[in-house]
């Protein structure tokens, strides 16, 4: 029995030693942790590259690149390349998705709908900014004006180009010079609040303000004139648009609360557009954002110091814009006009223009590129 005993404490010994050694990792030798565990333990020294991944993750990654990027990744490997090329339309489409250089046009000129007059207002503002003579901030203000009201009335958009030049007897006078005088006070609220100082007196001749709007009672005052025998929203019936004086009364309250203006939901630039109490931002002359872009393609009115309006040269016509990129570029007229940000969308264009033709990579990081002016 004592022998028995002893063999089977032997044998007990010799079965834990077994379960110990199977415990220890045969891949590094720790005892904390077996061989079926080891895999599960990240490595410092690891290295994982894309190229290591399955293609359906690489293509994942990828899609989440800018389109000029994707480009440059052909060159890493065949491998690579074939992914890219075979699922080149997926790829393209995801990136397509994501570019608002042509929202921003379509906002622009009414392909979507903007049925507040205030919102189109202060956007245009933010891409134009309040310069210190009010002449200039007039004259961007008249410029949202008549753009809005043509997006909204057939009758007006056969009958405006041009601002006022060349007017004819259909030409909406009354209804132009009410809300002309309308947003000149929301503007000069929006000053008064926001940079009382923009209006120096060196920059100004003997008017240092648009109008005095200087009260809710004063604001509505110039909204209920019925100057020349007609009032603003009988002449906003007449043309179809949607003017409501309770909106503007209200935007009057807020600014002075600075509560306004509000970042609008659309178009997707507006949101990088945040400046001071989480308001929309609009610039003052001097800012880089209201400077003339270097690389600019269509044509566009600028104007001077002196209240000239100037055309800039321009490089593509619309129509070849759109042959080169194959995409419907909406004509902004002569107060806005499509760029590029970087040099080298720039000289790609150059280079269509000369004759090359662009992958549809190319199309589409050119997109990405471009914005609106």
């Amino acid at each position: 029995m004592e022998d028995i005993a002893k063999l089977q404490s032997i044998l007990g010994a010799n079965k834990t030693k077994q379960q110990m050694k199977d415990n220890v990792c045969r891949t590094c030798g720790d005892p904390r942790h077996s061989s079926e565990q080891h895999a599960a333990i990240p490595s410092q020294n690891a290295e994982t590259t894309i190229q290591t991944l399955p293609a359906e993750l690489r293509l994942q990654i990828l899609s989440l690149l800018p389109a000029k990027d994707i480009q440059r990744c052909r060159a890493v490997s065949k491998d690579f390349r074939n992914v890219i090329d075979v699922q080149q339309k997926s790829l393209l489409k995801a990136v397509r998705g994501r570019y608002d250089g042509l929202a921003d046009a379509h906002y622009f000129v009414g392909s979507v709908e903007e049925p507040s007059l205030l919102r189109f207002l202060f956007f245009h503002l933010s891409r134009r900014g309040v310069w210190n003579a009010p002449g200039h901030t007039r004259y961007f203000l008249m410029q949202a004006v008549r753009q809005w009201c043509a997006n909204w009335s057939p009758k007006i958009r056969a009958v405006v180009s041009w601002l006022d030049f060349e007017a004819g007897p259909d030409y909406p006078f009354a209804l132009f010079e009410k809300l002309d005088h309308v947003v000149e006070g929301i503007a000069q609220a929006y000053i008064d609040t926001h940079c009382p100082d923009l209006f120096r007196e060196e920059d100004c001749d003997w008017r240092r303000q648009l109008l005095d709007a200087s009260t809710l009672e004063k604001f509505l005052a110039i909204f209920d004139s019925t100057e020349h025998d007609t009032s603003l929203m009988a002449e906003a019936e007449y043309y179809g648009l949607p003017i409501d004086r309770d909106e503007f009364r209200q935007c009057y309250n807020d600014i002075k609360d600075r509560k306004a203006p509000r970042i609008p939901s659309y178009p997707p630039s507006a949101k990088s557009k945040i400046g001071n109490h989480g308001l929309l931002h609009i610039p003052r002359l001097g800012d880089p954002c209201v400077q003339c872009p270097d690389f600019v393609l269509t044509r566009l009115q600028l104007i001077t110091s002196e209240n000239a309006r100037m055309p800039r040269d321009f490089i593509f016509e619309y129509a070849e814009l759109e042959n080169i990129l194959g995409e419907k570029i909406p004509d902004l007229g002569m107060d806005g006009a499509y760029c590029v940000r970087n040099k080298w969308a720039f000289d790609l264009l150059l280079s269509a223009k000369e004759g090359q033709v662009l992958t549809p990579c190319q199309k589409v990081a050119i997109l990405e590129d471009i914005y609106v002016f």
